[in-house]
C-alpha cells in the first residue's frame, strides 16, 4: 500500500503548482503561483510550510524546472506528459484526448482505454499559443486575463490572426487595432488563432478522439474553450475541477508508489540549488551621450505650427513644431490598442497647453498612419523610415546611421549626404523591441527601473544568445531554472538585444561613425550601454553612439518637418481642428462577401461627418477613390495571360461530358499552366483549376499540414483540399523534379517539398485519386510521354500523344512570348517614366510566391497604388544571360531564374529589384546571399512574407524603398559582381581540414595521410562554433551549415592560421536539398573575410564523385572506404555494448583507444586492419555486461545531425540514460546511395566510362565490407545492412526512388528497423530542414500503419527543454507498452 499522504509539485517555466493528496486520493491542499524566475527559492519556501503541517509525506516533481530541482535534491521526478495522463486517467477515465496549455508550452496526449499514453505531441520551440502569450496580449491591451476572457466570448466575428508565431500574431493584432477593429473581435481572434495553431501544429494527421479534456492554466479562459469547440468541431470539452494543477496531481499519484519521503535535507538542497550557467560577457559599462540637446522651451508661443503624429503599435507620439523646426510641445502616449483614443487624448492635452495657434500642416507616420491621417485630416502621410531620417537630419546633418527601436519593431537606416541610401526593418521573427523587454521584465517580476539598475550591477552577465523572441525567451527560461541571478540574466538580455539587432536587423550592412539611437528603447540606459559596449568591441572603437534629444518622438518630429516642407507654397491644411478631441466616433465591422477572401471591413463613423472611413479590405472596393492607381498592374496582366488558354478551352468544351480532372493552382502551375491545362483538355478531360488563393484556402491548408512547412506548401494543401471539396474525379499532381530543357544547367530542380507533395497528399487525402507523373524535362519529351502513359494507365487510353504535346507546347510558347513582349514595352517606359510612374521595379522570386496575389499580400497592387510600376521577372528578356561560370552548382530552377534576372537588372539604371521570399524558405536562405552578391552596390528590397495578414509592415518597406531610390544618384551601381574563384590545384601543398561530422572523419584524414597529403580533423564543435558563425549568417541557413562554418572560422581566426598552407574539405551535392550550397557559401565567406585564396575542396556526390576524390591520389577512395567501414563497425560495437556495461565508462574508453588504432593502421602502408578488427571484437566481447534486454530505438534522419553529438545534444547518450539501446543509421548507407544514384545517372546518359568506374568501385567496396564484416559474424547486431534496392522497396509505399536525397533513406530504414523489431523511431534533423519536414510528415503514416512510437526532433543549437521532454515521454511510452512492435 502506498503512503498515506503525497505531494506533487509541478514547476514550469512561469509557475509552481502544488497538490497534496490524502490516503483516499482526495485533494486536501493545492497552490498555483508565479515563481518570477526563482523556481527553487519558491519551491523551497512552499515545501518548508507543507513540511511544518504534514509528516510522512511522499514527494514527486514534474515540469520543466521540476526535472532539474528533482535531480539536484535526489527526489523523484515524473515526466509532465505522464503526470498529466496519470491524473486525467485516474479522475476522468472516459477521456481519450488531453489538451494541456500552460505558461510556456502545450501538449496533446492520446490515451487508450487503459489510460496508457498511446501518442502525444508537444509544441515546438518556435510556436506560439501558450498562456504567457495570452497574458502578454491582455496586458498590452490594458486588460486583466479575466477581462480578456469575458470580452472574447462576446465577439460575434473573431478577427483573422496568424497563430504560427507569437510575433506574427502580435503584428496582426497591431494592424487590426490600427484599422479600428473592435477590441472583442481582436481578443476572440487571438483565442481562435491559438486554437487553430494548436490544431495545425499538434494534431498533424491525428484525429481527435472523444472525450476531450482541456487543462492547464489557459483552461480558465472561456474564450479559449469556445474557440476549441469551434475549431475542433466538438460540442463538449471536459474542464477538470482542478484543471490548473493537473500535472501536480499526477505527480502526487506517482509519489504514492514511487516518491521519496519529504525531509529537511531535500528542502535544504533545493534552497541551495546551483547549476552550471554560461557567463563570459563583460559587465555593462555606463554610457553617456555626447549630444548637447537643444532647448525645447520657447520664449513665446508662435502663431503658426505644424503637427506631427506617429501612431505606433505601443505608443502614439504627437509633436508641434514652429516654422524653424523648434519643438513647441510633445506627447508620448500609450496606444493601448485604441489609436483614435490615443490621438484624441494627445490633441486634448496640446489644445490645453497651446491656445489660439494656427496649424499650417499635419503629417502622420507610423503603422496606423492611414486611418489616423483620415481621422485628423492630414496633409502628408509618410512611412516611418523617411520620417525618422528627416527628424535625425534636422538635429545633425552629419549623421550617417540611425538605429531605431520602438515598441514592436526596429529599423536600421543608412544615410549619405542627408538622403536614405539603405534601410532594414526587423522581420516579424526577431526579438529585442520595447514590448519584448516589457514582457521579460514582467516574467522576472521587476520594474523597468529595476531592470536598468540590475543590469548595471551585474559582474557576470549570462550568455542568452540572440535570434528570435521565442529562442531568446527559451534561453532565459533555462537560465532561470538553473538558478542564475536576476542581475546576470538582465545584463545578458541587454547584450542579446544589442547582438540580435546588429546581427539580424543590420545583418552585415555598413555602420557609420556617427550613429543616432532613436525610439522609446533609448530611454533604457542599460540597453543603450550594452549597444555601446558591443559596437565598440565588435564593430569600431571610434564609433560614436548618440542619444539625440526627443529620441522617443523623432518620427513625429520628422513627419512634422515633412509637412512643413510640403505646405511651403501657401497650401491650405486639411486639418480638421482640435475640436476632434471632443467628437464621438463609433466602430463597426462587416464581412465583405464579394470574393472568397471574406475580408473583415471595419467602418469608422465620426460625429459630424457624412461619410464612413473603411479599412481592412484587400482590394479597392472600399478604398478612397484618390488612392486608386492609374498604372497598369503587370502581375495581374501576367495572370490573365497565364489563364488565357484554359479559359478558351473552358468556353469551347463547356457542354462536353467527360471525367473532371483537377489542377491545384500551386507551384510550377504558376509558370506552366498553359502547357498542362492544354494537354489535359486535349487528352479528353474537363479541366477544373482550384480557386485562386484566398483566406479560406489558406486556412484549409494550415489545418492540413503535417509538419513545419513554408507558407506556399501550406497554401498548396489548401488548394488540394479545395479540389476535393469541388468533387473532381481526379487530381493531376505531378512530381516536378527537373524543369530544365535546353538550358546551360542540366539540373533545374524543384525544392524537396515541391517534389514530394504528391506523395504526402496521396496518403493524407486517401479519399482522392491522384495522377502523379514524374516530370524530368532534362530527359526529353519521350520520357514525358512514357510517364504520362504510365500515370494514366487504366484511366484513359492515350492516343496521338505527340500531337497533343505539340499543341500544349505551342500554348506555352504563346504565353511566354506574350508576357515578354509586354515586358519589353514596360521596360521602355522605365527611363522616361512615360506611364507616369515615380519608379519602376522588377519583382523577383518564385512565381507561386511573387505572382500569387494572396500569397504575396498583393505586393504588385500595393506598388501600383504607390505609383510604382512592378514588372514580373519572367517578362524580362533573359535568354543568353549565362551564370553557370560563376554559380556552377546552382541546381534549383527558381534560383537560376532569380540570379539571371538579378544580373540583367544590375545593368539597368532606372529599374530596381524587389525580391519576395517567405519565412523558412530553404533554397532562398542561400539564394538571397547570391542575389546580394550580384546586386553589389545597387539598392534592392527583400520582402519576407508568411500567412500573417498584416499589410502595414510591407507597405512601410515598399514606401521607404521607393523614397530611397526615386531621386538616387545612379553612379555607384557600377561596382560589379566579382566571380568566386575555386582553386584545388595546389592541394598537396596545404593542410586539409576535415569537418568532424562523426569519428568517420578520421578515415578521411588517414586516407589523405596515406596518399602523402597533410590533413587534420577539425576540433569538436562547441558553443563558440555556433556563436561565431551566427555573426556572419542571415539566420535562415540550416544548422549543419552554421556549425561547419563556425568550425571553419575558428581555424581562420586562430593565431597560427596560414592561408597559403590551408584548405578545407566540404563535399558538395547535386540537390535538391541545401547541402550542395554549403561549400559555395563557405567560399563566399572566406572571400568576404579576405581569404579568397583558401580553397574549399568539394567532391561532387554524383557520377563525378570518385574522379573528384582521386585528385588526392588514386588510392584515396579505397583507403577512405576501408576507414569508413572500420569506423562503422566500431560505432556498432560501442552502441550495442555501452548500454549493458557493468563498469561505467569502460566501453567508451575502449572505443577511444580503437579510434586511434584504426587511424594508425589506415595511414600506414604496412598496418594490418584485419588483425586489428579481430582484436577489437575480442576486447569488446570481454567487457563485463548485464544480461537484461533494453528496448531498441532506431535513430534515422539527416546525416549530419544524427551523427554529430554536439548538434543533436548528445541524443544517443540521452536515449541510453533513459533506458534504451540505440541503433544509429550508418554513414556507409549514404555512400552506397551515392553509388546507386551515380550509376543510374550514368546509365541514363549512356556514359560507359562512368559506368565502368562506378561498378569497379562498387565491387571493391563490397569486397572490403564483406571481408571486414566477416570478423564480427555472430558477435554484432545489425551486421548486415539492407541494400539500397531493399531500402527503396521498403520506402516505396510512401515515397518513390525518383526523389533524391535522405528522405527515401530515412523512410526505408524506418520500415526496415520496424520489421527487425525496434520499439520506436527517432527522426533527428536540423530545424527548418526540408527533407526532415518530409520525413516527419511521412512518419505520421508509418506510425499509423505499424502502430509504433515515432518522434521527430529538430535541432538548431538552442538546447531547448522541449526536446528533452519529447525524449522522456517517448521512452515512457515505449516502456509502458513494452513494445517490440510489428504490424498490428
Amino acid at each position: 500500500m502506498g503512503s498515506e499522504l503525497a505531494v506533487g509539485i509541478d514547476v514550469g517555466s512561469e509557475t509552481a503548482k502544488i497538490a497534496v493528496l490524502d490516503r483516499d486520493f482526495r485533494i486536501i491542499e493545492k497552490l498555483y503561483l508565479k515563481h518570477f524566475g526563482k523556481p527553487a527559492e519558491i519551491v523551497s519556501r512552499i515545501l518548508t510550510e507543507i513540511f511544518s503541517r504534514y509528516r510522512d509525506l511522499r514527494l514527486c516533481f514534474t515540469g520543466v524546472s521540476g526535472r532539474f530541482i528533482a535531480r539536484t535534491a535526489c527526489a523523484s521526478y515524473v515526466n509532465e506528459i505522464v503526470s498529466q495522463a496519470t491524473a486525467t486517467s485516474f479522475f476522468y477515465p472516459q477521456v481519450r484526448t488531453i489538451i494541456e496549455i500552460g505558461g510556456e508550452d502545450s501538449k496533446l496526449i492520446f490515451l487508450d482505454k487503459g489510460g496508457r499514453i498511446k501518442d502525444f505531441s508537444l509544441n515546438s520551440i518556435c510556436a506560439a499559443g501558450t498562456g504567457s502569450f495570452l497574458e502578454q496580449q491582455a496586458e498590452r491591451l490594458g486588460l486583466t486575463i479575466e477581462e480578456f476572457s469575458e470580452l472574447a466570448i462576446r465577439s460575434e466575428r473573431p478577427s483573422k490572426i496568424a497563430g504560427r508565431c507569437s510575433v506574427f500574431a502580435k503584428s496582426d493584432m497591431i494592424h487590426l487595432q490600427q484599422i479600428a477593429t473592435p477590441l472583442e473581435d481582436i481578443i476572440a481572434g487571438v483565442c481562435f488563432a491559438l486554437a487553430r495553431n494548436f490544431k495545425a501544429t499538434m494534431f498533424k494527421g491525428r484525429s481527435i478522439e472523444k472525450e476531450v479534456a482541456f487543462q492547464g492554466g489557459v483552461a480558465a479562459n472561456r474564450g479559449m474553450i469556445k474557440a476549441f469547440k469551434k475549431v475542433l468541431g466538438i460540442d463538449e470539452i471536459i474542464i477538470p475541477e482542478h484543471f490548473e494543477v493537473t500535472g501536480a496531481i499526477g505527480a502526487a499519484i506517482k509519489a504514492k508508489k514511487e516518491g521519496v519521503y519529504l525531509n529537511e535535507s531535500i528542502i535544504e538542497k533545493i534552497g541551495k540549488l546551483k547549476a552550471e550557467i554560461e557567463y563570459g560577457l563583460p559587465p555593462i559599462k555606463s554610457f553617456s551621450s555626447h549630444f548637447s540637446p537643444q532647448p525645447s522651451d520657447l520664449s513665446s508661443q508662435p502663431q503658426h505650427a505644424y503637427l506631427g503624429i506617429d501612431v505606433g503599435s505601443v505608443s502614439t507620439n504627437i509633436v508641434l513644431i514652429d516654422e524653424e523646426g523648434n519643438i513647441i510641445t510633445k506627447k508620448y502616449l500609450p496606444t493601448a490598442g485604441k489609436p483614435i483614443d490615443a490621438v484624441k487624448r494627445g490633441l486634448s492635452e496640446i489644445s490645453r497647453e497651446v491656445q489660439n495657434i494656427q496649424i499650417k500642416g499635419v503629417g502622420v507616420t507610423g503603422s496606423g498612419r492611414y486611418m489616423i491621417a483620415d481621422f485628423v485630416g492630414a496633409d502628408v502621410v509618410k512611412n516611418e523610415i523617411t520620417a525618422h531620417a528627416r527628424g535625425a537630419i534636422h538635429f545633425d546633418p552629419s549623421i550617417d546611421t540611425i538605429f531605431e527601436i520602438g515598441g514592436q519593431d526596429s529599423k536600421y537606416i543608412r544615410l549619405k549626404d542627408g538622403k536614405v541610401v539603405d534601410f532594414e526593418m526587423n522581420k516579424a521573427c526577431a526579438a529585442g523591441t520595447g514590448s519584448f523587454i516589457e514582457e521579460q521584465v514582467d516574467k522576472l517580476g521587476i520594474t523597468l527601473e529595476e531592470f536598468q539598475s540590475l543590469a548595471f550591477s551585474s559582474k557576470t552577465p549570462c550568455k542568452l544568445g540572440e535570434r528570435c523572441t521565442v529562442f531568446m525567451e527559451n534561453s532565459l527560461v533555462i537560465n532561470l531554472h538553473k538558478g542564475a541571478r536576476k542581475e546576470d540574466i538582465v545584463a545578458g538580455l541587454c547584450y542579446s538585444i544589442a547582438e540580435n539587432y546588429i546581427n539580424r536587423v543590420v545583418a552585415g550592412k555598413p555602420i557609420g561613425k556617427r550613429v543616432f539611437f532613436q525610439g522609446g528603447v533609448a530611454f533604457n540606459r542599460a540597453v543603450v550601454a550594452a549597444f555601446d559596449n558591443f559596437l565598440k568591441e565588435k564593430v569600431n572603437r571610434e564609433l560614436e553612439l548618440i542619444i539625440p534629444p526627443h529620441h522617443e518622438v523623432m518620427g513625429a518630429i520628422g513627419v512634422a518637418l515633412i509637412a512643413k516642407d510640403f505646405m511651403k507654397n501657401g497650401k491650405e491644411s486639411k486639418f480638421k481642428g482640435f475640436s476632434l478631441k471632443d467628437r464621438l466616433y463609433s466602430i463597426s465591422s462587416f464581412e465583405c462577401k464579394g470574393c472568397p477572401n471574406y475580408c473583415e471591413i471595419n467602418r469608422v463613423k465620426i460625429e459630424g461627418e457624412e461619410n464612413y472611413l473603411f479599412y481592412g479590405g484587400r482590394c479597392e472596393k472600399y478604398e478612397k477613390k484618390d488612392v486608386i492607381s492609374k498604372l497598369p498592374d503587370p502581375v495581374k496582366l501576367r495572370e490573365e495571360l497565364l489563364w488565357k488558354a484554359h479559359k478558351e478551352y473552358e468556353t469551347q468544351y463547356r457542354d462536353r461530358k467527360a471525367p473532371v480532372i483537377g489542377i491545384p493552382y500551386i507551384f510550377f502551375f504558376h509558370d506552366h499552366l498553359p502547357f498542362w491545362s492544354t494537354l489535359l483538355w486535349e487528352l479528353g478531360f474537363n479541366v477544373k483549376i482550384s480557386d485562386k488563393t484566398n483566406k479560406e484556402i489558406i486556412n484549409k491548408g494550415i489545418e492540413k499540414v503535417l509538419s513545419e512547412a513554408c507558407f506556399p506548401l501550406k497554401v498548396a494543401y489548401g488548394h488540394i483540399a479545395d479540389l476535393i471539396e469541388k468533387g473532381v474525379d481526379l487530381i493531376f499532381l505531378p512530381s516536378f523534379i527537373n524543369l530544365n530543357l535546353y538550358d546551360e544547367f542540366e539540373r533545374g530542380l524543384a525544392c524537396p517539398l515541391v517534389q514530394t507533395i504528391p506523395y504526402v497528399n496521396r496518403k493524407l487525402f486517401r479519399e482522392a485519386k491522384f495522377v502523379i507523373p514524374r516530370i524530368d524535362f532534362s530527359r526529353g519529351f519521350d520520357y514525358l510521354k512514357k510517364e504520362l502513359i504510365e500515370a494514366f494507365k487504366g484511366i484513359i487510353n492515350i492516343k496521338n500523344i505527340d500531337e497533343k504535346i505539340a499543341t500544349a507546347k505551342q500554348k506555352q510558347r504563346e504565353f511566354v512570348s506574350s508576357i515578354q513582349k509586354e515586358g519589353l514595352k514596360l521596360l521602355a517606359t522605365a527611363i522616361d517614366r512615360s506611364l507616369g510612374q515615380q519608379a519602376t521595379v522588377v519583382i523577383l522570386g518564385r512565381s507561386y510566391n511573387s505572382f500569387d496575389q494572396a500569397v504575396s499580400l498583393d505586393i504588385s497592387g500595393k506598388l501600383t497604388r504607390l505609383n510604382v510600376l512592378p514588372i514580373p521577372m519572367d517578362m524580362l528578356p533573359l535568354e543568353g544571360i549565362n551564370i553557370k561560370d560563376d554559380w556552377s552548382n546552382l541546381y534549383w530552377r527558381s534560383g537560376q531564374r532569380i540570379i539571371r534576372a538579378s544580373r540583367f537588372i544590375h545593368k539597368l539604371d532606372e529599374v530596381y529589384p524587389v525580391f519576395i521570399t517567405n519565412f523558412s524558405c530553404g533554397p532562398d536562405s542561400f539564394i538571397i546571399n547570391y542575389f546580394r552578391e550580384e546586386m553589389a552596390q545597387k539598392p534592392y528590397l527583400i520582402v519576407e512574407i508568411d500567412e500573417h495578414s498584416a499589410d502595414a509592415g510591407v507597405v512601410t518597406r515598399l514606401e521607404a524603398f521607393i523614397d530611397s531610390v526615386k531621386d538616387r544618384d545612379k553612379k555607384d551601381s557600377a561596382n560589379k559582381f566579382i566571380p568566386l574563384l575555386i582553386k584545388t590545384s595546389d592541394i598537396s601543398k596545404r593542410t586539409i581540414y576535415i569537418p568532424r561530422m562523426s569519428d568517420h572523419a578520421f578515415a578521411l584524414k588517414a586516407a589523405f595521410n596515406y596518399c602523402g597529403i597533410d590533413a587534420e580533423v577539425m576540433p569538436p564543435s562547441d558553443r563558440q562554433s555556433v556563436e561565431l558563425a551566427r555573426k556572419y549568417v542571415s539566420g535562415g541557413e540550416c544548422f549543419p551549415y552554421v556549425v561547419t562554418l563556425g568550425d571553419m572560422l575558428k581555424i581562420v581566426f586562430s593565431k597560427d592560421f596560414n592561408p597559403q598552407r590551408t584548405a578545407f574539405f566540404m563535399p558538395s551535392g547535386a540537390g535538391p536539398c541545401r547541402f550542395g550550397q554549403y561549400n559555395v557559401s563557405h567560399r563566399m565567406m572566406l572571400k568576404k573575410l579576405g581569404f579568397e585564396s583558401v580553397p574549399v575542396y568539394s567532391p561532387q556526390q554524383d557520377a563525378q564523385f570518385y574522379k573528384d576524390l582521386n585528385i588526392a591520389g588514386g588510392e584515396f577512395s579505397l583507403r577512405a572506404w576501408q576507414g569508413v567501414v572500420a569506423y562503422g563497425l566500431l560505432t556498432k560495437l560501442l552502441l550495442q555494448t555501452r548500454p549493458y556495461e557493468k563498469n561505467k565508462g569502460e566501453t567508451e574508453a575502449l572505443y577511444e583507444s580503437y579510434l586511434v588504432k584504426i587511424y594508425d593502421a589506415l595511414k600506414s602502408r604496412n598496418g594490418s586492419i584485419d588483425s586489428l578488427l579481430k582484436d577489437m571484437r575480442r576486447d569488446f566481447e570481454n567487457i563485463p555486461k548485464y544480461k537484461d534486454k533494453k528496448p531498441l530505438v532506431g535513430v534515422v534522419g539527416e546525416i549530419f545531425i544524427r551523427s554529430h553529438s554536439f548538434s543533436n545534444e548528445n541524443l544517443i547518450k540521452r536515449l541510453e540514460s533513459l533506458g534504451a539501446e540505440v541503433y544509429l543509421t550508418p554513414i556507409e548507407e549514404w555512400i552506397h546511395y551515392v553509388n546507386k544514384m551515380a550509376l543510374r545517372k550514368a546509365l541514363i546518359k549512356k556514359d560507359k566510362s562512368a559506368i565502368i568506374k562506378i561498378l569497379v568501385n562498387k565491387f571493391f567496396q563490397w569486397r572490403v565490407e564483406r571481408k571486414f564484416s566477416s570478423c564480427f559474424k555472430g558477435a554484432m547486431n545489425f551486421l548486415h545492412e539492407p541494400s539500397i534496392k531493399e531500402i527503396f522497396k521498403f520506402a516505396s509505399p510512401y515515397v518513390p526512388d525518383s526523389f533524391e536525397g535522405e528522405t527515401i533513406l530515412s523512410i526505408g530504414k524506418s520500415v526496415d528497423l520496424i520489421k527487425k523489431g525496434v520499439s520506436g523511431i527517432v527522426n533527428a534533423m536540423p530545424f527548418g530542414c526540408m527533407p526532415g519536414a518530409i520525413v516527419t510528415a511521412l512518419l505520421r503514416f508509418i506510425q499509423k500503419d505499424y502502430n509504433i512510437p515515432v518522434i521527430s526532433l529538430a535541432y538548431d543549437g538552442t538546447n531547448s527543454t522541449v526536446n528533452e521532454l519529447w525524449l522522456e515521454a517517448f521512452m515512457e511510452t515505449i516502456k509502458k507498452f513494452g513494445m517490440t512492435c510489428g504490424v498490428d
